[in-house]
């Protein structure tokens, strides 16, 4: 049985009982009359604490219910909370939303660098692991280079780079039919180099027009790439294919001679024309060019 009788435990104001809940009294009396008891209803009161208890007679027909005696200014204030509850909360959800948004956005950026810049390094890594392979497959790819290795075409790019990344110019004429202008050495010059770097020895071309197509429109695609031949100022006429050509089969002869006649004083040394190849040519592909040129009875040299 609840406590009834004590004012520490049972509060009664102007519009309401309230009842301690958790504090019992009578519990050993062995019974009590009908006329004693009612049946009454609990709920909880908000503003003595959760251990008490409205005591209402009827059942409560309301899902809510606000004590009387609480002002209406202070009703008004908790409504105003809870409005201003629902819009920060409303807001938060906003907020989040754009959050998400900006958090995609920043994803597919991040994707987008990622991949560029996925392909750049992956561009140069390649580049460096065929340098660092054409270094050590062995001497044949790099004892190919029959110039002075790194100083191979570096005057040319240190004009081109003065003139501001430019091309270095020369052109030709009908009278002349050869390269004119300041830079006439230097476009004969790359031609050679190019043709030394390009054909092959193995399989070595007996004459200029022997020689692949691709492998030529290669070495003059090169050249053109760091020297403009013009003709009155137009580029690639026909003029100035056949002054390449002709400068180039010149080139071509000058190669070939200078090999044969190396390999002639080279005869005459006890170790032998095998031991001694031709400037940086590698030893097999300079035994192929005794074996199956120079020692050819159908050789003509040109």
């Amino acid at each position: 049985m609840v406590n009834s009788s004590c004012s520490r435990f049972f509060r009664v104001d102007a519009h309401c009982s309230s009842i301690d809940v958790k504090s019992q009294w009578y519990k050993d009396d062995p019974f009590v009359f009908p006329s004693q008891v009612q049946q009454v209803f609990y709920i909880a009161d908000t503003k003595l604490g959760n251990n008490y208890r409205f005591v209402v007679e009827d059942p409560p027909i309301v899902t809510s219910l606000r004590r009387n005696d609480i002002e209406p200014a202070i009703i008004r204030e908790e409504e105003d909370h809870s409005d201003e509850d629902e819009e920060d909360l409303m807001g938060d959800l906003d907020d989040e939303e754009k959050r998400k948004k900006i958090k995609v956005i920043l994803m597919m950026i991040l994707t987008v660098i990622y991949m560029y810049a996925y392909i750049w390094v992956t561009k140069y890594v390649v580049v460096w692991i065929q340098i660092i392979y054409s270094y050590f497959a062995g001497a044949s790819s790099v004892k190919r280079r029959r110039v002075r290795g790194p100083t191979r075409g570096k005057r040319i790019r240190r004009i081109i780079v003065k003139n501001k990344g430019e091309r270095i110019l020369a052109y030709v004429t009908p009278e002349i039919r050869v390269f004119c202008g300041n830079n006439a050495n230097k476009v004969a010059s790359q031609v050679g180099t190019q043709i030394r770097w390009i054909c092959p020895i193995m399989g070595f071309y007996p004459l200029w027009k022997s020689v692949d197509s691709t492998l030529k429109d290669a070495i003059l695609q090169v050249v053109r790439e760091k020297i403009k031949v013009t003709e009155n100022e137009v580029e690639s006429t026909e003029l100035v294919e056949e002054v390449f050509h002709e400068k180039a089969n010149l080139l071509y002869k000058d190669w070939k001679w200078r090999m044969d006649d190396f390999y002639a004083k080279t005869l005459c040394d006890s170790k032998g024309a095998y031991q001694h190849p031709f400037q940086e040519t590698p030893t097999d592909d300079w035994k192929y060019m005794i074996d199956h040129v120079f020692k050819d009875p159908k050789r003509k040299v040109n």
